[in-house]
């Protein structure tokens, strides 16, 4: 008879929330070696075959990091063992181990960059299959059927940004990165769009609160998910800004009148739903940083970072917090201090990062060594809160995010 070994049972019982751990642990220390690359003191930190230390910096946060946190959510399972057959079983280490190997080709030297850079399409295409064949084998079960045909985009944005980066053929590799952010945004969006006005009424009724969720949100909620595509198609394929200015218009009017409809007071007290909306603001912001962009005369960037710090970056900490804190018996209607800091951290760190320099362009370098601080600090104090929490394993079994019960 064979025996399962500690450490194998301790991994299949946190199951694919493991990604949010080595997220947290990768993006604080990707972070720290791009901040002693950028900073002022430039140390000498080799990074082997990327093109530029910028497209290696933008690729990790985007598939080392976000997407990792991404394959948490979305791969979490709907009930005990359902995941964890033997061939899933496999099938998931491998898609771990791929995505763990791809973050050391930077690190490696030329003869196997182009190996380890590799299994980052494997993890991909192993992250696509995985919910594809989940999603079409019960259509009923899921609503957002959507999401095979974005992580193939993703998948397909990775392997034109590895003949790319390789030499093989010529891409734009910034360009990718900026496909890749926005498929990231619209993703968020989308997840974003159900599970915020879900949170927000579950944590009103547990303080017995009067809140409703008014019936034209989900009117409101597919125009932003028909616009925003669009919107993104727009700024790679036009140079003609009134397009995008009266689709950035539409799109923000939109939202606002949704997140209004969902507003509730108890929101300023519990940071892992303020998180929630802070999030979505900043993707607004972006929205309308690129629409008039050339109106106001902007800097190029700004509307970037609101999408990838403010939006991609405080969702993501906002929702692995909260899963994690279920996913260890904890409550997230409660607040919890430790928690509400450091989310707070990580939206100083937004507002330095995108707001400040629109009022201050000339200091637009100590903003970033500030926001890059700020995003170190905020993520470490989670992995000191979270890690052990997720270590503690399964004590509750929780509803899938895919699934059509509200979370």
């Amino acid at each position: 008879m064979n025996k399962t070994s500690p450490l194998f049972k301790k991994i299949r019982d946190i199951g694919p929330r493991i990604f949010y751990g080595f997220a947290l642990l990768f993006t604080v220390v990707s972070l720290l070696l791009w901040f002693l690359i950028y900073g002022p003191h430039g140390a000498d930190i080799q990074i082997i075959g990327f093109s530029s230390i910028f497209s290696w910096h933008a690729h990790e946060m985007i598939y080392g990091y976000a997407l990792a946190v991404a394959s948490g959510f979305l791969l979490v399972v709907e009930k005990p063992g359902e995941y964890y057959s033997r061939s899933s079983n496999n099938l998931f280490l491998i898609n771990l181990g791929s995505w763990l190997v791809a973050r050391f080709a930077a690190f490696s030297n030329e003869n196997i960059f182009k190996i380890l850079l590799f299994f980052n399409i494997i993890f991909c295409f192993l992250l696509f299959y995985s919910v594809t064949k989940r999603i079409f084998k019960n259509t009923k079960l899921y609503q957002l059927r959507a999401l095979p045909y974005v992580l193939f985009l993703f998948l397909s944005i990775e392997i034109c940004f590895y003949l790319a980066e390789t030499g093989i053929i010529y891409f734009n590799s910034i360009s990718l990165i900026h496909m890749a952010i926005y498929l990231l945004v619209f993703l968020i969006m989308m997840i974003g769009g159900r599970v915020l006005p879900a949170v927000v009424e579950g944590n009103a009724l547990y303080f017995n609160k009067k809140f409703k969720i008014i019936k034209s949100n989900s009117t409101l909620y597919k125009i932003n998910i028909l616009l925003l595509p669009i919107f993104f198609i727009l700024i790679l394929v036009s140079a003609d800004d009134k397009y995008l200015q009266a689709i950035s218009i539409i799109i923000l009017v939109s939202n606002f009148v949704r997140i209004f409809n969902i507003y509730s007071p108890i929101i300023w007290n519990n940071f892992l739903i303020l998180g929630l909306y802070v999030a979505t603001f900043y993707i607004l912001l972006g929205v309308f940083l690129r629409g008039f962009q050339g109106y106001f005369e902007l800097m190029p960037s700004l509307y970037l970072h609101a999408f990838a710090y403010g939006g991609i970056g405080i969702m993501t900490a906002t929702m692995m917090s909260r899963i994690i804190i279920g996913f260890s018996s904890g409550n997230t209607k409660n607040p919890d201090t430790f928690i509400n800091i450091s989310i707070g951290i990580l939206m100083v760190g937004a507002f330095i990062r995108v707001v400040l320099p629109i009022f201050d362009p000339d200091s637009y370098y100590i903003y970033i060594l500030l926001a890059q601080v700020f995003w170190i600090v905020s993520f470490s104090l989670l992995s000191i809160k979270l890690i052990p929490l997720l270590l503690k394993g399964r004590q509750i079994e929780p509803i899938s995010p895919l699934k059509k019960e509200r979370v």
